[in-house]
């Protein structure tokens, strides 16, 4: 019996805690302290403590969030990045500043970068930043940034 309701809330996505699991792509929206996510199927609330931070910088980006709901809110623990709002796939990693070049890590596709210069001076002092790139790819590794943004900033 018991493992008969087990196998129940496994294949409906529920938790034995009530909470429901979530697959949802849609829009990012800060306002104030509250950080939600606006999709075809309504607005629901965001929260998570290890990602919020990095959920506001992306501040009307398109995402596809993975998390558990409850009523109108969700625990955020994992996501996406589709769009960062300029209609462009960004390349998503952590930036890396050497002697010779920057590139970026792009986790989801466990490849590295080069970024082809001139690159903005201000991309310069990002090295460890968690940041999101959009750009044309030359060759199987260079990219010829069109545009960046930082989801997380580099640790002091």
């Amino acid at each position: 019996m018991i493992y008969s309701f087990l196998l129940l809330i496994l294949v409906s996505g529920m938790s034995a805690s009530g909470c429901v699991t979530i697959d949802r792509v849609g829009y990012l929206r800060v306002a104030d302290s509250r950080v939600t996510l606006l999709s075809g199927k309504g607005e629901l609330i965001l929260r998570s403590p290890e990602l919020i931070e990095e959920l506001r910088n992306l501040d009307g980006a398109r995402v596809d969030v993975v998390g558990t709901v409850s009523g109108r809110r969700v625990r955020v623990v994992g996501y996406r990045l589709l769009d960062p709002g300029n209609g462009m796939q960004p390349y998503v990693g952590q930036l890396t500043i050497g002697q010779l070049d920057v590139s970026v890590y792009d986790i989801a596709l466990g490849r590295r970068y080069t970024l082809a210069r001139p690159l903005p001076v201000s991309i310069f002092e990002l090295h460890g930043a968690k940041v999101w790139i959009t750009g044309e790819v030359v060759g199987t590794d260079l990219i010829r940034v069109a545009d960046f943004g930082i989801i997380r900033p580099p640790e002091p």
